[in-house]
């Protein structure tokens, strides 16, 4: 070999390294938008929910509501998002961005996770699961094609209509494990839509200037922000008072009690929001969307420490 050929071979060598670097990293950039942006993030905190709720009403671990909860959350996002790209393209360019590169499969994603969540549902559930999943399914999808607009005539419409689903999942959990509804259930479907209500409501923080150019009435739009935060501390309030309260009245597991120290994380965010120069975005995208995550983690150390 040549000895001139040695440096052509380095070169090519450290370029092959290069693009596989490059490669690497694109792919790696990719799944992280995608699991921020694609809805998993908040579908896996739709899961969190589901474990959290088997836990306080002492029923049996149904392992196959883990992925019904996700597939759920899943579609009900995607569908919204895939229904207003173009309107989101302004308000939220990163995510936009990121649907674009597979727009055109969308259609065909939303029909395989439709497809597997109605499979799990027939094959595990009962009549009483079936009709409710496939209701909040229904009652998710009906917000993206007919009753975003409400939110230009009542305030805080997506706030509370979103929360109000979601909450729901107590039924479809209670019927699935075999359970009737009674007082846990619904102390469970308070806390709940309390807590969804402060983080979807925060989170509406971030849109306040093209929202109030649509006409849009949020929270933070007719509150302004510093009241808005002030009613977020209220509703943070209430939601510990609903546990204490559950607790007390020997409705909620005692150890629910660790749910409380969730309490401390929503102060601090609103907190933060407070600054001028925080990224409400990237708080939003990540400790508020998160938080329910750690819900089912703070309830099995609470069952090990207490019992």
């Amino acid at each position: 070999m040549n000895e001139c050929d040695c440096p052509n071979i380095y070169t090519s060598l450290e370029q092959n390294i290069q693009d596989k670097y490059n490669k690497t990293k694109n792919i790696l950039k990719f799944l992280r938008d995608e699991f921020v942006y694609g809805g998993h993030l908040l579908s896996l905190g739709c899961s969190a929910f589901a474990i959290s709720i088997i836990l306080m009403l002492n029923a049996t671990f149904k392992f196959e509501l883990i992925f019904i909860t996700y597939l759920l959350s899943l579609i009900v996002y995607n569908f919204d998002h895939y229904k207003s790209v173009k309107e989101d393209k302004h308000d939220n360019p990163k995510r936009t961005n990121h649907i674009m590169k597979y727009q055109n499969f969308f259609p065909i994603l939303l029909t395989i996770y439709g497809s597997l969540f109605i499979a799990l549902l027939l094959v595990y559930g009962n009549i009483l699961s079936l009709s409710i999943g496939i209701l909040i399914l229904i009652i998710g999808i009906l917000y993206s094609i007919g009753l975003k607009n409400l939110t230009k005539k009542i305030t805080g419409f997506k706030n509370i209509y979103t929360s109000l689903s979601v909450s729901l999942l107590v039924v479809l959990i209670s019927f699935h494990v075999g359970l009737s509804l009674n007082l846990t259930a619904l102390f469970i479907g308070l806390f709940i839509f309390l807590r969804l209500l402060i983080n979807s409501s925060f989170c509406d923080l971030k849109d306040m200037k093209t929202d109030k150019k649509k006409e849009l009435k949020t929270f933070p739009i007719y509150f302004g922000k510093k009241k808005f935060l002030s009613f977020l501390h209220v509703l943070n309030f209430i939601s510990l008072l609903c546990v204490i309260l559950g607790i007390l009245l020997d409705i909620l597991p005692i150890f629910s009690l660790f749910l409380v120290l969730t309490y401390p994380i929503v102060i601090f965010y609103i907190n933060k929001a407070k600054k001028s120069n925080v990224n409400i975005e990237n708080l939003s995208s990540g400790l508020v969307d998160g938080e329910f995550i750690f819900w089912p983690i703070l309830l099995f150390l609470g069952a090990i420490f207490i019992s």
